[in-house]
């Protein structure tokens, strides 16, 4: 008794500890992922990508966006009620050395740092020839233009007494000059504390948020077909691609959106009832109606019945996220336009990245695909793919690597099957 006791403690301690790496590497992992979103998608156009982003998230707060983000309504408030208010700050090269450049980074060592760097690769005597080489290439051209030597020498003068030369030799004092004169709603762009500032950061903090319950739902979605192991370096395997993803990263409730579509192929396996499949098909529509669809369609793949009862939810279901999208766009929000062309089969033909990103994304899970016979419940719910694949080259990028995301973790399971029975074969 004693002895199944003291096993009984140590199993019970060694799930506590897997439970306890599980989520400090889930953190680490969704932190990482959502430092390189932050570089990429924040830095969208450079700092001025932030106004942008900003205005961006106002419009859709008020209903005044665009199609098909203004669709998506959920993320808006949840950021501006919510994750802004968390107080989160996201970590940007970029923009700390742009807030350095123009005289507001406050370490003690900034200026110095400016002027070492200018000096390092352009120095004071090559800064000076570059603006006797400028006000030389100047009076060439006024007089070339205006034919007249005084008048050029006039012209000339007139520029310099701008004190453009002393910019050339010194650009970080032109910055500040250049800061002084803008309007104080474009510097709170610097301004951590700005609503700007705490309106980014929230966008980051929310996809780190989700990116933490994804890489944690998936694990237990690999678990129900490979052990523990395998499941865990699964989540290794999906935190690569959701960085990669962030090359062509605009729509913000995709992340919202992969979360409820892993959580829901969870659901849909572990057989749950109908009504709560049908709760999470409603929520993932006011997300992404087009992921809804799809996890109706597997639903209804893997329940399918001729059975009139069972026929009716099915269709309920399949109906339910396409009468939402009718609503949103006819009476919810009918003046949101989209702001690119609908079809992009040409672009998508033209583009050798549309078919290298997906190439790259799938060419390891296709390796065993054919494990799509062996194991019940891809075989009865893979014919999702089609649509889906169709549907995206159609109306999408398929450069977006996002966009394929859902069908990633769909067929991730098998990808983690086929590489344990080939290690667990060969590899002795």
């Amino acid at each position: 008794m004693e002895e199944n006791k003291s096993m009984g403690k140590i199993v019970g301690e060694l799930q506590m500890k897997k439970k306890f790496i599980l989520i400090i590497t889930v953190i680490v992992l969704s932190y990482c992922v959502t430092s390189i979103g932050f570089w990429l998608v924040e830095n969208y156009y450079g700092i001025g990508g932030r106004f942008f982003h900003y205005h961006a998230h106002k419009l859709c707060l008020e209903g005044k966006g665009p199609a098909p983000n203004q669709y998506r309504y959920p993320v808006y408030p949840m950021v501006e009620y919510f994750f802004k208010h968390l107080g989160l700050r996201w970590y940007s090269s970029v923009f700390l050395t742009t807030k350095r450049w123009v005289g507001l980074q406050n370490e003690p060592t900034a200026e110095l740092d400016n002027q070492m760097n200018l000096d390092a690769y352009i120095s004071e005597t090559e800064r000076e020839k570059l603006a006797e080489d400028l006000e030389q290439f100047l009076k060439e051209k006024t007089i070339e233009t205006t034919k007249n030597p005084i008048i050029s020498n006039l012209l000339v003068s007139t520029l310099n007494s701008f004190g453009w030369k002393n910019w050339v030799k010194n650009p970080f004092d032109f910055a500040k000059q250049l800061l002084e004169i803008i309007p104080e709603d474009f510097k709170q762009v610097f301004d951590d504390k700005s609503d700007l500032s705490r309106v980014i950061y929230g966008y980051a903090t929310m996809r780190f948020f989700f990116t933490v319950l994804i890489l944690l739902f998936l694990y237990q979605w690999c678990k129900l077909f490979v052990d523990e192991l395998i499941s865990y370096l699964g989540i290794f395997v999906l935190a690569v691609f959701m960085a990669f993803s962030y090359g062509d990263f605009l729509q913000q409730e995709f992340i919202i959106s992969l979360f409820i579509f892993v959580l829901s192929l969870t659901l849909i396996y572990k057989s749950k009832p109908w009504w709560v499949i049908l709760v999470v098909i409603l929520m993932h529509s006011f997300v992404r109606s087009d992921h809804a669809l799809f996890v109706a369609a597997i639903y209804t793949f893997y329940n399918f019945s001729w059975h009139r009862k069972s026929f009716l939810k099915n269709t309920v279901l399949i109906l339910l996220p396409i009468l939402i999208t009718i609503f949103l766009s006819k009476v919810a929000f009918p003046q949101a336009k989209y702001y690119t062309p609908l079809i992009r089969i040409k672009d998508n033909f033209t583009d050798p990245w549309a078919l290298v990103y997906p190439v790259v994304t799938f060419v390891l899970p296709f390796l065993f695909l054919k494990r799509i016979n062996k194991v019940e419940f891809f075989y009865r719910t893979w014919l999702w793919i089609i649509p889906f694949v169709v549907l995206n080259a159609t109306v999408a990028l398929t450069r977006e690597i996002r966009l394929f995301l859902p069908m990633l973790v769909y067929l991730l399971p098998l990808f983690l099957m086929g590489i344990k029975t080939v290690y667990n074969n060969y590899d002795k």
